[in-house]
């Protein structure tokens, strides 16, 4: 009897792991669900990120607690692209959220709180606002990919994108791209040996004087996941290379937010579990 309840723990127990690797993720901006560790994307450490993948899809985050960044991202829109060389190359970009709902949104009312005088907005008050700005940003662009390319919806396509902020006003980018849309149907283990360019894209902002939305607030990260050239130790493939911005001096944060930031790296899917 032992032996045989030892002869099935052998068989289950490998089933069960490799279940709980493949389950899929929720695209929802939030990285509470991410177990692999975040890296800095380079020297210095304003934005980690880490990449996971099951059978069918890949899996990248972003995430953020730097303001200049964040207000990038969020006001003049932002770019991921991947490439690959090889039998299976692509070249692929996916553009999330759109400077014109950026701009759409931007005419309206719907995300300014209602502040009596004199009040000042806490924290909560500022998160449920830029929550309710980003409702209103529903498109994103893609191309370059086997057959879900142009201008659709962010969460019911294929390929999936969201932005959110934690209840500490970290930034998270969330992305799920399917694996056959990068290397089409037929994909097989081969074709993942080749290493994948990243290349993040956060746009300049012409008019940087307003704060997000209109507000000035701080962004209050974690800074041990995000900033200070800290974040988690990686794992999951990541190759940080160096890229950024500008920023320093007087009015540095100002002059950041004039110039995009760009960041790259270098993900081997092959290593990731």
């Amino acid at each position: 009897m032992n032996r045989l309840i030892f002869s099935l723990l052998v068989i289950l127990v490998p089933v069960l792991v490799m279940a709980q690797n493949q389950q899929s993720k929720v695209i929802d901006g939030l990285s509470d669900d991410w177990t692999s560790e975040f890296s800095p994307i380079n020297k210095d450490g304003k934005i980690t990120y880490s990449v996971n993948k099951d059978d069918s899809n890949l899996y990248i985050c972003f995430q953020t607690a730097d303001r200049a960044i964040q207000q990038k991202m969020i006001r003049s829109g932002t770019v991921l692209q991947l490439s690959a060389k090889g039998k299976r190359k692509f070249k692929a970009s996916i553009s999330y959220p759109l400077k014109s709902d950026i701009a759409d949104q931007r005419n309206t009312q719907q995300a300014r709180p209602n502040l009596q005088a004199g009040q000042i907005p806490d924290r909560s008050m500022a998160l449920d606002r830029r929550r309710t700005m980003l409702g209103a940003l529903v498109n994103m662009k893609t191309r370059g990919f086997e057959s879900a390319n142009g201008t659709m919806n962010h969460s019911i396509s294929d390929i999936k994108t969201s932005i959110n902020w934690d209840g500490e006003l970290m930034l998270c980018y969330e992305i799920q791209i399917p694996l056959k849309e990068l290397y089409g149907d037929d994909f097989s283990e081969t074709d993942l040996l080749n290493p994948i360019q990243l290349k993040l894209t956060a746009s300049a902002i012409s008019s940087p004087q307003s704060g997000m939305g209109g507000q000035n607030m701080a962004s209050g990260g974690r800074s041990g996941r995000s900033g200070g050239g800290g974040g988690r130790s990686g794992r999951g493939g990541g190759m940080p290379t160096d890229g950024g911005t500008r920023s320093g001096g007087a009015g540095g944060q100002m002059s950041e937010m004039t110039v995009s930031s760009v960041y790259r790296a270098e993900i081997l899917l092959n290593n990731l579990k």
